[in-house]
């Protein structure tokens, strides 16, 4: 449909009620106003219905905490804590009171262009290391296999703070996973 050139108020013959007509030299009859608010409408319900969500939820568990087996210093040489799990119980578990990291500005990953294109989705679970100063640093993909949504989550987690996890009121560095997912609703 092109520009309306003559847009005016009339009685539509058909309904009895008066309202603005748009006259197009494409449209042998004219459309009423509400017809086109009812389309726009559709239209913007069909672009709702394909909406793209990237969403994050920080995996930390409570209980005791103990120096990370798997990465015990980070890449700044900061001795790295985790929270114990099952399969760690003969570990030494460290003293101290613990209070967990807690988010501060958590970025929305982008949308790979090609996955919105082919509507697919996906989760990736980033593991790294809260650093002492709230840094999410030495981040990799521990799971999800797709290497632009891996891409997409390593360029958000990069951009993390957090209020540092604290030992006994001090910061310390704890190893962290991350669950990023991308979705079409």
């Amino acid at each position: 449909m092109g520009v309306p050139n003559n847009i005016f108020p009339e009685m539509h013959p058909e309904y009895g009620k008066i309202g603005v007509m748009f006259h197009t030299s494409r449209l042998s009859t004219p459309v009423r106003s509400s017809k086109i608010a009812i389309l726009l409408s559709l239209i913007f319900l069909l672009a709702l219905s394909i909406e793209v969500r990237a969403s994050q939820k920080i995996v930390n568990s409570n209980g005791p905490i103990i120096v990370s087996v798997s990465n015990p210093k980070d890449s700044r040489g900061e001795l790295v804590y985790e929270i114990q799990g099952e399969e760690q119980k003969d570990q030494p578990v460290v003293a101290g009171t613990f209070v967990q990291p807690s988010p501060t500005k958590l970025p929305q990953p982008k949308y790979p262009k090609s996955h919105k294109k082919e509507r697919t989705s996906g989760n990736i679970t980033v593991e790294g290391v809260v650093a002492q100063n709230g840094e999410f640093i030495d981040a990799k993909v521990v799971e999800g296999a797709d290497p632009d949504f891996s891409q997409r989550a390593l360029d958000a987690v990069a951009r993390y703070e957090f209020r540092p996890a604290t030992l006994d009121g001090k910061p310390v560095a704890i190893l962290t996973r991350v669950v990023v997912s991308f979705r079409i609703w």
